[in-house]
């Protein structure tokens, strides 16, 4: 999976993160099945124990990838690893004041915001947002789907809307 998303990224230019990371998932997927179904039919064991053994993989490479996807997502978007970057990067260290300044959290919305309106995953009508479908709003729920099945915490998201 992570070999297919660096491909991606280094030989596709301008697809985004969220692409890649989908295209690997599904590649290693599509591998996992196509390896699946040549073991069924080379009849290495019987028709249930290949089945047992096809539905461990799967199941063994689903978990596996939302433990890649959580990783990964951990350099992306936690405020710790972006603080340590940024100390790390300034030799003479930062104030509070100076830390406060990085992290002043209106900007950070304000970032956020723009950036989901202009890759088209959020609108703004009359001054309100609401969400579209998009493919990082899809695994969103994907990954509140495993979240709530691997951790058992409530998803943070409302899948069924009144």
């Amino acid at each position: 999976m992570s070999s297919i998303q660096l491909l991606t990224i280094w030989y596709f230019k301008g697809i985004t993160y969220y692409k890649s990371l989908i295209t690997g998932l599904f590649c290693g997927f599509i591998f996992i099945l196509f390896f699946e179904f040549y073991f069924l039919i080379m009849k290495y064991y019987s028709l249930s124990d290949s089945i047992a053994l096809s539905l461990v993989t799967i199941v063994s490479y689903l978990c596996l990838s939302f433990c890649y996807l959580c990783f990964i997502q951990l350099g992306v978007s936690a405020l710790r690893i972006r603080l340590l970057q940024e100390l790390y990067n300034s030799p003479n260290g930062l104030t509070m004041d100076e830390i406060l300044g990085l992290y002043n959290s209106k900007h950070i919305i304000d970032y956020r915001v723009k950036r989901l309106i202009n890759n088209g995953q959020i609108i703004i009508k009359r001054d309100r947002y609401y969400v579209k479908m998009s493919i990082t709003l899809i695994m969103a729920m994907i990954l509140e789907v495993c979240r709530f099945i691997i951790l058992g915490k409530k998803s943070r998201i409302k899948f069924i809307r009144k």
